[in-house]
């Protein structure tokens, strides 16, 4: 396998601000544990063999005290655990926009998401379920708003680990609930709970589960084998 190292005069710090390159980095191959070979870092070489690259841990101050949040180095986007995919779109979202002095509105967001990103079908039942969840990140100090518009607030996610890149076209809820079924084989109602509602803390409402397993169920999705028991019946197909 290969792997991203950084060199022995650059620290995790000064890795995580100024990112992968041959100046930051080596490329090495292991095998059994052994480095066989070493490269530099190069952007386009990292991304060509797929190489792990290292999760930096940095500390953010936030409003309820000092959060320690996981800095993915590989310039790709991840969903990661400790709270809603969806809170993680729109914080970034917002973020984006910042950056290039640009204010959002409510309806931009679900555009973001409903017809750029295509995480969800376009309907009202879910343009209302993002503009709920915009509320509560307003109530959580997520987000900030002003004069109709939204910008990110001062209290950062409680992210924890990396779960799944992220794939446009798919609901990352329903993605991740599939691929957790189709690892175990068959799962019940209960250990996707689990899964979902402890493990990585994505979900807060029973609804949102029972929507996405039924609607799983309905496009064929999921097959349920025995009461409650789930087993993956064919592909998830994207959001079109």
């Amino acid at each position: 396998m290969w792997r991203v190292i950084s060199r022995d005069e650059i620290s995790p710090i000064e890795l995580a601000d100024k990112g992968i390159s041959q100046k930051t980095a080596y490329i090495i191959r292991e095998e059994n544990g052994y480095p066989k070979a070493e490269i530099h870092a190069f952007r386009h070489l990292v991304q060509g063999l797929d190489a792990e690259v290292p999760t930096v841990k940095v500390r953010i101050r936030g409003e309820k005290g000092e959060l320690i949040r996981q800095k993915d180095m590989s310039g790709k986007k991840y969903f990661w655990s400790g709270c809603s995919p969806y809170r993680q779109i729109i914080y970034d979202l917002l973020r984006e926009n910042e950056v290039n002095f640009k204010i959002t509105s409510i309806d931009e967001i679900c555009d973001y998401i409903v017809n750029e990103k295509k995480h969800l079908e376009d309907n009202y039942e879910n343009r209302g379920m993002i503009k709920k969840l915009v509320i509560a990140m307003t109530n959580a100090a997520q987000v900030m708003t002003s004069f109709g518009n939204y910008k990110s607030g001062g209290e950062p996610l409680p992210l924890r680990r990396k779960v799944r890149e992220v794939e446009e076209g798919f609901d990352p809820d329903i993605a991740e609930i599939f691929d957790f079924v189709k690892r175990k084989g068959a799962a019940s109602v209960a250990d996707i709970s689990e899964h979902m509602f402890v493990e990585l803390k994505w979900m807060k409402r029973r609804s949102r589960l029972n929507d996405c397993l039924s609607e799983m169920q309905e496009k064929g999705v999921l097959s349920l084998i025995a009461k409650g028991v789930y087993e993956v019946h064919q592909p998830l197909e994207p959001i079109a």
